[in-house]
Protein backbone atom coordinates (compact mmCIF):
# COMPACT_ATOMS: atom_id res chain seq x y z
CA UNK A 1 0.00 0.00 0.00
CA UNK A 2 1.44 3.44 -0.70
CA UNK A 3 -0.16 7.03 0.18
CA UNK A 4 0.17 9.44 -2.04
CA UNK A 5 0.74 12.93 -0.73
CA UNK A 6 1.04 16.17 -3.13
CA UNK A 7 0.58 19.72 -3.99
CA UNK A 8 -3.21 19.61 -5.25
CA UNK A 9 -1.43 21.18 -8.86
CA UNK A 10 0.11 17.64 -8.88
CA UNK A 11 -2.86 15.65 -8.17
CA UNK A 12 -4.82 17.70 -11.30
CA UNK A 13 -1.62 17.21 -13.15
CA UNK A 14 -1.59 13.70 -13.14
CA UNK A 15 -5.36 13.04 -12.45
CA UNK A 16 -5.03 11.56 -9.09
CA UNK A 17 -8.20 13.06 -6.78
CA UNK A 18 -7.22 15.91 -4.22
CA UNK A 19 -10.25 15.72 -2.22
CA UNK A 20 -8.42 15.04 1.08
CA UNK A 21 -6.30 17.33 2.46
CA UNK A 22 -3.78 17.48 5.28
CA UNK A 23 -4.41 19.89 8.14
CA UNK A 24 -1.82 19.00 10.24
CA UNK A 25 0.71 16.27 11.44
CA UNK A 26 2.72 16.64 14.70
CA UNK A 27 5.17 14.20 15.66
CA UNK A 28 6.46 14.03 19.50
CA UNK A 29 7.96 12.02 22.26
CA UNK A 30 7.60 11.30 26.17
CA UNK A 31 10.23 14.38 28.20
CA UNK A 32 11.25 13.48 31.73
CA UNK A 33 8.85 15.65 33.52
CA UNK A 34 6.18 13.40 32.19
CA UNK A 35 7.95 9.90 33.14
CA UNK A 36 8.53 11.27 36.35
CA UNK A 37 5.02 12.97 37.12
CA UNK A 38 3.97 9.91 39.25
CA UNK A 39 0.75 9.56 37.36
CA UNK A 40 0.82 5.80 35.87
CA UNK A 41 -1.32 7.03 32.99
CA UNK A 42 1.17 9.54 32.07
CA UNK A 43 4.15 6.98 31.86
CA UNK A 44 2.11 5.04 29.69
CA UNK A 45 1.73 8.14 27.44
CA UNK A 46 -1.66 10.15 28.43
CA UNK A 47 0.03 13.78 28.78
CA UNK A 48 2.74 12.96 25.10
CA UNK A 49 -0.46 12.28 23.13
CA UNK A 50 -2.32 15.03 25.24
CA UNK A 51 0.64 17.76 24.13
CA UNK A 52 0.86 16.49 20.93
CA UNK A 53 -2.78 16.56 19.72
CA UNK A 54 -2.86 20.08 21.53
CA UNK A 55 -0.33 21.39 18.91
CA UNK A 56 -1.91 19.39 16.08
CA UNK A 57 -5.26 20.81 16.99
CA UNK A 58 -3.35 24.34 17.21
CA UNK A 59 -2.24 23.92 13.65
CA UNK A 60 -5.21 22.91 12.14
CA UNK A 61 -7.24 25.83 14.30
CA UNK A 62 -9.66 22.70 15.40
CA UNK A 63 -10.40 21.29 18.49
CA UNK A 64 -11.57 18.03 19.84
CA UNK A 65 -15.15 18.94 18.98
CA UNK A 66 -14.67 19.26 15.51
CA UNK A 67 -13.57 15.75 14.71
CA UNK A 68 -16.08 13.50 12.79
CA UNK A 69 -14.26 10.32 13.18
CA UNK A 70 -10.84 9.10 14.36
CA UNK A 71 -8.53 6.11 14.21
CA UNK A 72 -6.35 6.17 17.67
CA UNK A 73 -3.61 3.66 18.65
CA UNK A 74 -5.74 1.18 20.65
CA UNK A 75 -3.32 -1.87 21.25
CA UNK A 76 -5.36 -2.88 24.56
CA UNK A 77 -8.39 -1.67 26.09
CA UNK A 78 -6.96 0.59 28.23
CA UNK A 79 -4.94 2.52 25.54
CA UNK A 80 -7.97 2.76 23.69
CA UNK A 81 -9.51 4.59 27.02
CA UNK A 82 -6.40 6.64 28.18
CA UNK A 83 -5.90 8.22 24.75
CA UNK A 84 -9.67 8.89 23.88
CA UNK A 85 -9.60 11.24 27.03
CA UNK A 86 -6.09 12.18 25.82
CA UNK A 87 -7.41 13.63 22.61
CA UNK A 88 -10.42 15.75 24.11
CA UNK A 89 -12.99 13.18 23.10
CA UNK A 90 -14.42 12.69 26.88
CA UNK A 91 -13.29 13.64 30.37
CA UNK A 92 -11.32 11.35 32.42
CA UNK A 93 -13.92 10.72 34.76
CA UNK A 94 -16.22 9.85 32.09
CA UNK A 95 -14.00 7.47 30.09
CA UNK A 96 -16.52 4.54 31.41
CA UNK A 97 -19.45 6.30 30.28
CA UNK A 98 -17.86 7.44 26.49
CA UNK A 99 -17.52 3.64 26.24
CA UNK A 100 -20.28 2.22 27.09
CA UNK A 101 -22.59 4.81 25.07
CA UNK A 102 -20.55 3.31 22.48
CA UNK A 103 -17.77 6.16 21.37
CA UNK A 104 -19.69 8.87 19.71
CA UNK A 105 -18.31 11.85 18.51
CA UNK A 106 -20.82 14.26 17.12
CA UNK A 107 -23.82 12.25 18.39
CA UNK A 108 -21.95 9.35 15.97
CA UNK A 109 -22.09 5.90 17.17
CA UNK A 110 -18.66 4.21 16.83
CA UNK A 111 -16.71 7.07 15.72
CA UNK A 112 -13.36 6.18 17.18
CA UNK A 113 -11.96 3.49 15.43
CA UNK A 114 -14.93 2.66 12.96
CA UNK A 115 -12.64 -0.22 11.46
CA UNK A 116 -11.79 -1.96 14.30
CA UNK A 117 -8.63 -0.20 15.33
CA UNK A 118 -5.28 -1.80 15.76
CA UNK A 119 -7.13 -5.22 17.60
CA UNK A 120 -9.39 -5.56 14.72
CA UNK A 121 -6.46 -5.70 11.98
CA UNK A 122 -4.25 -7.70 13.98
CA UNK A 123 -1.85 -4.56 14.65
CA UNK A 124 1.04 -4.91 12.05
CA UNK A 125 3.46 -2.59 14.16
CA UNK A 126 4.93 0.07 11.36
CA UNK A 127 1.70 -0.42 9.32
CA UNK A 128 -0.67 0.70 11.28
CA UNK A 129 -0.62 3.84 11.07
CA UNK A 130 -0.86 3.72 7.31
CA UNK A 131 -4.05 1.79 7.66
CA UNK A 132 -5.67 4.27 9.83
CA UNK A 133 -4.23 7.10 7.33
CA UNK A 134 -6.18 4.87 5.01
CA UNK A 135 -9.29 4.02 6.88
CA UNK A 136 -9.55 8.17 7.15
CA UNK A 137 -9.59 8.56 3.71
CA UNK A 138 -11.66 6.15 2.74
CA UNK A 139 -14.39 7.66 5.55
CA UNK A 140 -13.93 11.19 4.53
CA UNK A 141 -14.79 10.14 0.49
CA UNK A 142 -18.08 8.18 1.24
CA UNK A 143 -16.35 4.86 0.74
CA UNK A 144 -16.06 2.94 3.65
CA UNK A 145 -18.99 0.51 2.95
CA UNK A 146 -20.79 -1.36 5.93
CA UNK A 147 -18.67 0.86 8.43
CA UNK A 148 -19.16 4.03 7.06
CA UNK A 149 -19.07 7.12 9.75
CA UNK A 150 -22.05 9.50 7.73
CA UNK A 151 -21.05 13.22 6.68
CA UNK A 152 -17.42 12.73 7.91
CA UNK A 153 -15.39 15.72 7.18
CA UNK A 154 -12.72 15.91 9.57
CA UNK A 155 -10.20 13.15 10.72
CA UNK A 156 -8.06 12.62 13.07
CA UNK A 157 -5.22 9.79 13.22
CA UNK A 158 -3.10 9.14 16.44
CA UNK A 159 -0.40 6.35 16.73
CA UNK A 160 2.65 5.71 18.88
CA UNK A 161 5.06 3.52 19.05
CA UNK A 162 8.15 2.56 21.50
CA UNK A 163 9.67 5.09 23.76
CA UNK A 164 6.50 6.36 23.50
CA UNK A 165 6.87 8.44 19.94
CA UNK A 166 3.68 9.77 19.45
CA UNK A 167 2.10 11.58 15.99
CA UNK A 168 -1.51 13.19 15.22
CA UNK A 169 -2.63 13.75 12.28
CA UNK A 170 -5.73 15.79 11.11
CA UNK A 171 -7.59 15.31 7.95
CA UNK A 172 -10.12 17.18 5.85
CA UNK A 173 -12.68 16.54 2.83
CA UNK A 174 -12.03 19.42 0.79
Amino acid sequence: AAILLCTPAFALRFGARADVTVLASVRGSDCASEQESGCVLDVLGQATTRRVAQLAYQQAGLGAEDIDVAELHDQSVGDFMINSAALGFCREDEIDRFVQQGYRLKGQMNAVCPSGGLLGRGHAPGATGLAQLVELVWQLRDMADGRQIAGARTALQHSNALGRAVSVTLLQRT
